[in-house]
Parts: structure tokens; C-alpha cells; sequence
């Protein structure tokens, strides 16, 4: 599931955690497993980068609409870096592969858990259940998957617990 909020005040504030900052109740907040924030800084060279970047998108719908070939400059950057075929068949593998926790990551995602859960302290509004140890398992398992591997590692541990990490620093502003 992807969702998207905007701020109570039109703007982020960027010394307030995201919880403060939008009318979601923090149960329905602990549902998502990684929450990241976009801040939409005016920059020159970046926005006129992405208005030619939108312009041309719509330049090449219209193209293809009309059955006409795209070729040229304007269009190099829709290129696919990857042959779609190969993709899909990547795809497909790490559908079929079901990765089992390691003891090493078991270990890891369980002090994770009872370090985040030794945070609360009665006044603490961060939601943690055993949803988030659910959470880590998947998002470790999808990483495992990404490598097509069949073992979720010490490694994805820490990289999927450092990714989690990131998300409650930057919504509830705490970290374990």
C-alpha cells in the first residue's frame, strides 16, 4: 500500500517529527511499515529539469498515440536501462523464491524489536507492536529477494533495521 499526506500547515517543518505534523492517529501511522518524507524544495536547475522531464513524458505519450517513432535527444532518457523482457524474468524469479530467516538475522531483528519496544515509557506516543517485528521479517524477506537469494541475512537484517531506523527518526522523531 502506498499513501501520500500532506502537512497540517501546507509546509514540513523540519524541526518537528512527521507525527506532529499530520491528522493521522498514530495507530493508523503503525500500519505502514517504512514512512518517508518529500520535501518540495523551490530549486532552479532541479525544477527546470523536471518541468523538461514532464514536458517530454508528455511529448512521447503523444508520439506513441499517434503511432509515430520517438527518436532524438528529447527522448534518450525514457531508455530503459534494462530490457524489459530481462526485468519481468527478474521479477518472476524473485516471486518464486521463498527466503528463510538466518539465525544470525532472527537474532538481529529480535533485539531490534525489544530495544524498540523498551522505548516506551507511558508518555511515548510511538506505536510498537508485534506488527513492526512483522514488518522487519517482510522487508528483510523482500530484500532477500531482490539479492534472489533463498537466506535472509545477518546483513539484510541491519540494512532493512537501518532503513527502519531512518523512518521512525524522521516520523516520530526516535531511534533505537
Amino acid at each position: 500500500l502506498l499513501a501520500a499526506a500532506n502537512p497540517n500547515y501546507v509546509r514540513f517543518d523540519l524541526y518537528q517529527p512527521l507525527s506532529k505534523q499530520i491528522d493521522m492517529p498514530p495507530v493508523l501511522l503503525s500500519r505502514f511499515d517504512l514512512i518517508f518524507t518529500m520535501i518540495d524544495k523551490p530549486e532552479k536547475e532541479a525544477d527546470r529539469n523536471l518541468a523538461k522531464h514532464i514536458i517530454n513524458a508528455h511529448a512521447l505519450g503523444e508520439i506513441i498515440k499517434n503511432g509515430e517513432s520517438a527518436e532524438g535527444e528529447d527522448f534518450k532518457e525514457f531508455k530503459a536501462d534494462i530490457e524489459l523482457n530481462l526485468l519481468r524474468k527478474y521479477i518472476s524469479m524473485g516471486k518464486r523464491i521463498n527466503p528463510k530467516l538466518t539465525e544470525a538475522a532472527r537474532k538481529k531483528f529480535e533485539e531490534f524489536y525489544i530495544g524498540l519496544r523498551s522505548l516506551y515509557d507511558g508518555d511515548n506516543t510511538v506505536p510498537v507492536t508485534a506488527r513492526q517485528l512483522e514488518a522487519l521479517i517482510r522487508l528483510g524477506e523482500a530484500r532477500a529477494r531482490t539479492r534472489l537469494s533463498t537466506k535472509v541475512t545477518q546483513e539484510d537484517a541491519e540494512r532493512v533495521i537501518n532503513l527502519v531506523n531512518y523512518c521512525l527518526k524522521t516520523v516520530y522523531a526516535v531511534s533505537y
